[in-house]
């Protein structure tokens, strides 16, 4: 079963979005609401928050200090924007990953571009603000090594009421991971620890991080020198890669060709999404990666480009999967939901997206047993000067936009 949105971008609509906020259109009916403003921006991460609405974090360079700046909103249960805040300084810093913490603030993690002299030092480090349930600053953090540059990830609050960061660095070979675990008030627990998903030199990119649920953490990661998604496991502390277990390389498949999420299943296992060299998604479901072999992997797409980049676990054993399609929809890109049942069986897909390239970041259970999208939409007539959009989908349990 496929349904196809399509947001009809007039012109009318699209000369109107030159000089107001982008969220401001109603290109659809439904629970489909655009945040943004007259220049770039991209979406990164969404969370339900306590009170059933959302906290969403990107970057833009619509407003802010200059070049671009971390990306907050705070929308209410329906969607609607209550507060937004910019966070960094006049040169290119990111948003990245967002969790609201047991207090009810947030932590958000970026990457924060220094200016030395006055002029741009081409030097970043990891960046997390702590706020208050406003999204007023309680406390900043920079995580970084001297002359070396290190980019914020994902971010989760662990059980301790500490936080767990996946960060990369070019500090050593082409490029590692870096782990991070800080207490609750950003203050390092343990030195900076570089954690390469193979010992062999190349580039190992991370890509999200979780707590396991016997204390330790599992990372989703890339590693240029296999050219191959890989799994991390990652004890309790002190973290080196020659103390903790290694990934499980010799079960995962060989057209395994780019990663996306990693998440926790009901059953106690993993699931792992992402690309194959074919340009399809997978995913790949394991119960143990030190002991056991893969449970079970499956494909889905079509003739065109495909890609999953989301993935959670549904109340019903099964999974909710968000990536992008050309094979599908409408437009040169959309963003692309399905749902699979608890052997990967593929139950329904759906696509939403307009003419352009758009792109599926994230998807979140919520607590009325539907799910929320997080993608960015691409708007414009002229191919050499278009703009992105965040989008905000609410879907219900089979993947229809909702009126609420």
């Amino acid at each position: 079963m496929k349904k196809i949105y399509f947001f009809s971008l007039f012109i009318s609509v699209l000369t109107l979005l030159l000089g107001c906020k982008k969220d401001a259109p109603l290109l659809s009916k439904g629970f489909i609401k655009y945040f943004g403003g007259v220049d770039v921006d991209e979406a990164s991460d969404v969370q339900q928050t306590a009170d059933g609405g959302y906290i969403i974090i990107g970057t833009t360079k619509s407003e802010g200090k200059g070049g671009s700046d971390m990306y907050v909103i705070k929308t209410d249960s329906k969607g609607n924007e209550e507060w937004h805040r910019t966070y960094g300084d006049t040169l290119d810093d990111l948003g990245s990953s967002v969790h609201q913490t047991n207090d009810g603030g947030y932590v958000f993690l970026g990457t924060f571009r220094y200016v030395a002299a006055g002029v741009d030092s081409n030097k970043t480090d990891a960046f997390l603000i702590k706020t208050d349930s406003g999204g007023d600053t309680l406390w900043t953090m920079k995580y970084g090594y001297s002359g070396t540059n290190e980019e914020g990830i994902s971010i989760r609050q662990t059980s301790d009421n500490g936080y767990i960061i996946a960060a990369n660095t070019d500090a050593v070979n082409d490029g590692d991971m870096l782990v991070i675990k800080i207490s609750s008030l950003g203050v390092l627990e343990q030195p900076l620890a570089i954690h390469p998903s193979s010992p062999t030199a190349g580039l190992d990119e991370a890509v999200n991080i979780l707590q396991r649920n016997d204390g330790g953490y599992i990372l989703s990661s890339f590693t240029s020198s296999l050219s191959s998604p890989r799994i991390a496991f990652i004890n309790n502390f002190p973290i080196s890669s020659s103390s903790n277990a290694p990934s499980k390389n010799d079960f995962f498949e060989p057209t395994m060709e780019t990663p996306g999420e990693v998440a926790l299943t009901n059953d106690g296992g993993y699931v792992l999404t992402g690309k194959t060299t074919g340009d399809d998604v997978f995913v790949i479901k394991f119960q143990d990666l030190l002991t056991n072999p893969k449970t079970w992997f499956k494909t889905y797409g079509g003739v065109g480009f495909d890609i999953g980049t989301s993935i959670q676990a549904t109340k019903d054993g099964g999974y909710i999967v968000l990536g992008s399609t050309n094979s599908f929809g409408s437009g040169s890109r959309d963003l692309y939901l399905l749902k699979i049942n608890a052997i990967g069986d593929l139950e329904w897909s759906q696509t939403y997206g307009g003419v352009g390239l758009d792109a599926g970041k994230v998807v979140k259970n919520t607590s009325d047993g539907g799910y929320i999208i997080l993608g960015t939409l691409e708007f414009g007539i002229d191919p050499s000067n278009k703009d992105n959009i965040i989008t905000l989908i609410k879907v219900d349990e089979n993947g229809n936009i909702t009126n609420k």
